[in-house]
C-alpha cells in the first residue's frame, strides 16, 4: 500500500477545507441576517402577524431554520 501524499491530495484536501469555511461563514451570516430581521419586524410600528411572530421566535432558537430564512431574506 503507497500512503503517500502528493499535490493533487492537497489540492483536494485545500478545496474541501475551503468549501467548509464557505459553508460555515453563509450559514453564519444568514443567521445574522434572521437576528436583523427580527429587530427591524419587532421594532417597527406596523403590526406583527403571528406567522411573523412565530417565525422569528423559532428562527432565534432554532439556528438552521434562521439560516435557512437568512440566506432567504438576501434573495428578497
Amino acid at each position: 500500500m503507497n500512503f503517500r501524499r502528493t499535490n493533487e491530495d492537497l489540492g483536494v484536501m485545500l478545496g474541501c477545507v475551503f468549501q467548509f469555511f464557505a459553508m460555515l461563514f453563509t450559514a453564519f451570516f444568514g443567521y445574522i441576517s434572521h437576528l436583523f430581521w427580527v429587530f427591524d419586524v419587532m421594532m417597527s410600528n406596523d403590526p406583527v402577524t403571528m406567522g411573523e411572530f412565530f417565525l422569528s421566535v423559532v428562527g432565534t432558537l432554532m439556528f438552521p431554520i434562521g439560516c435557512v430564512h437568512g440566506i432567504y431574506l438576501w434573495f428578497m
